[in-house]
């Protein structure tokens, strides 16, 4: 192939790059120049050939860009998301510890002056409240008892140390 064509190839895929404004360099130019020269003997328009083959890599490498920029952003998102949720589950165990300390203050303050079904109470508070166990997992601590039992007794107990909570 002659220099002149080569030269006429360069041009038009320097045109095609200017489609979309996307950084290149005398390399980039220099393996598109490679990769239509490869192809002179299937392609009739060779320029414009050179046109499109440059166009396209410049459109490519600008959604290229794009979606980096955007998995990127997405992963950060990601990051501080778990970084907020393991900040919450630290602030909810700090809770937890809290108020499991406050309740057992309040649970040995109330001794001397409970009587058997107020000791239920309680414990069906511990178990719901400050252990966080599911109805199902109450159901079996406290056999014999049907939903409405531990409904009402976890109220009772709730009422009765209400007043001395802080």
């Amino acid at each position: 192939m002659q220099a002149d064509a080569r030269v006429e190839i360069r041009h038009a895929i320097l045109k095609g790059m200017r489609v979309v404004p996307v950084p290149y360099d005398d390399e980039t130019v220099d393996a598109l120049v490679g990769r239509v020269l490869a192809r002179h003997e299937e392609v009739l328009d060779l320029t414009g050939y050179a046109f499109a083959t440059a166009r396209n890599w410049t459109i490519d490498t600008l959604r290229t860009a794009r979606t980096e920029a955007k998995r990127k952003a997405e992963e950060s998102l990601r990051i501080e998301r778990e970084r907020r949720a393991a900040e919450q589950l630290c602030r909810e165990e700090e809770m937890r510890v809290e108020a499991e300390t406050e309740f057992h203050v309040l649970r040995a303050r109330l001794v001397p002056g409970l009587n058997p079904s107020q000791w239920r109470h309680l414990d069906m508070v511990y178990a719901s409240c400050i252990r966080d166990m599911s109805d199902a997992e109450c159901a079996v601590l406290f056999t014999g008892t049907t939903r409405d039992t531990r409904y009402q007794w976890k109220h009772r107990g709730i009422a009765l140390l209400f007043p001395h909570a802080s």
